[in-house]
């Protein structure tokens, strides 16, 4: 049986339109440990992009999770490991590539219930006329929001796995060079472009990062070089299909 039958099945006997949002919310306090989700666009209207969510959905979430879960910064991850069994289920909240939305749209949002949000950039996105993105002199303004962490998802947004390893190692040292010539600070962690990394690609970005995010990916051992993430996208931005996805996750105990 593949995840996504498994899946289906399991929302069809978890979540129906008989549960109260009172039973989801129990059943998520029961999660201990550490949860971070992976967004990349937020949007006011219907988007084609199938990573885009709505705003509404999007601020939807965040009020559920302000009231179900505690915040913590990516550059925090080891200390909110450590918690006791009476602590709420801790959530951290990334965004990948740089879309401009992530300052327009998303940011107002967060400050507003003082959530701490990365943002992992790709550089050419940003060096290129598209303005779709992010340009340098937004990414500067924001550096100093105490919100607000930038991290490195590569130069060009390659899949690493496709690369030769110099090339691997050009994209890792050169989008960390930028982007902390940029906004005066190190730049700590990445995330791969597509969750692609193979033991070659983690060793050298031992080398140059404290951590590294993936998405989510079955039957692997996770560690500092592989911290796993949940994907929240057109697929399960909705109400009931957000919180399941919440219920179902693994959550970090420790790396």
């Amino acid at each position: 049986m593949t995840i996504e039958v498994l899946l289906k099945s399991l929302r069809k006997k978890i979540i129906s339109f008989t549960h109260s949002k009172a039973l989801l919310e129990k059943k998520i306090q029961k999660k201990k440990g550490v949860i971070i989700l992976m967004y990349h666009s937020v949007t006011n209207s219907y988007k084609e992009y199938p990573y885009s969510i709505d705003k509404n959905n999007f601020e939807m979430q965040m009020r559920f999770l302000k009231n179900n879960y505690s915040f913590f910064d990516i550059n925090n991850l080891f200390d909110n490991l450590n918690m006791n069994n009476n602590d709420r289920p801790k959530v951290c909240i990334t965004f990948d590539d740089g879309f401009k939305d992530n300052i327009s749209i998303v940011y107002p949002i967060l400050k507003e219930y003082d959530i701490p949000l990365t943002i992992f950039l790709t550089t050419d996105f940003i060096k290129s006329s598209n303005k779709t993105f992010l340009d340098w002199e937004e990414i500067k303004r924001f550096s100093d929001d105490p919100l607000i962490t930038f991290g490195a998802h590569s130069v060009l947004h390659a899949n690493f796995t496709s690369l030769d390893i110099n090339d691997v190692k050009n994209e890792l040292i050169n989008s960390k060079k930028d982007i902390e010539q940029q906004i005066n600070k190190p730049v700590d962690y990445c995330a791969y472009p597509y969750g692609g990394y193979n033991q070659n690609i983690k060793s050298l970005t031992k080398t140059l990062f404290k951590g590294a995010l993936i998405d989510r990916q079955p039957n692997i051992k996770y560690d500092m070089y592989s911290i796993p993430r949940i994907s929240i996208d057109k697929n399960n931005e909705d109400y009931k299909n957000f919180l399941l996805t919440l219920i179902l996750s693994k959550y970090i105990t420790k790396l």
